[in-house]
């Protein structure tokens, strides 16, 4: 009996094994596929554009990045939303609530923004010196673009252009992403 569920317990792993390697390969083709294409798309409109000085590799990275950059922004607007409606179910009224959104989602959100641009955008080996000191980069650079210039801009937006909170947080990304773009690859993660 033991012998039985033996062979009936490595079947079922192997089986896991398999349906996880397949899944897996598939998810890698269809990214890689993906990632293709718009490599493709972006470096034909930058020949025709006679921009010759953005390398394939720069232009791969930032493809990436943003795809890390979509991720982070929706958890980072998830927090925001989640702050703002935390504030409005305790019926606290605080003028500048959403710039306490904007700081709350901004320190959760960086860790998360680090983890994958680490392993993701800017690959490379790490000791936990760099590991730590990228930390500490990451939290200048995101402080610099995302709690300094973003949350001016939000002021601007929200109050002094009366444009709603909640629609403002995406056009702050037009100057944002960019920046942090640059100030991540030869900082944050210099080669």
């Amino acid at each position: 009996m033991l012998h039985i569920i033996a062979k009936l317990s490595a079947c079922s792993l192997i089986f896991r094994t398999n349906i996880h390697r397949v899944y897996n390969s598939r998810m890698n083709i269809t990214y890689a596929k993906i990632e293709t294409q718009i490599l493709r798309i972006a470096m034909t409109t930058l020949g025709i554009l006679h921009i010759s000085f953005i390398s394939e590799n720069t232009l791969k990275q930032f493809i990436r990045f943003g795809l890390v950059g979509v991720t982070n922004t929706l958890i980072s607007y998830m927090i925001y939303v989640a702050v703002l409606w935390i504030y409005k179910l305790c019926g606290v009224e605080y003028a500048y609530d959403y710039i306490v959104a904007s700081v709350t989602a901004f320190i959760l959100s960086v860790l998360w923004s680090y983890a994958l641009n680490s392993v993701f955008v800017f690959k490379k080996q790490r000791s936990w010196l760099t590991t730590l000191s990228e930390i500490a980069k990451s939290y200048a650079t995101y402080g610099l673009s995302g709690l300094i210039i973003a949350n001016i801009i939000l002021y601007l937006l929200v109050d002094v252009a009366g444009i709603s909170a909640y629609i403002s947080f995406f056009m702050v990304l037009i100057i944002t992403v960019p920046m942090n773009f640059i100030l991540n690859k030869f900082w944050t993660f210099r080669q």
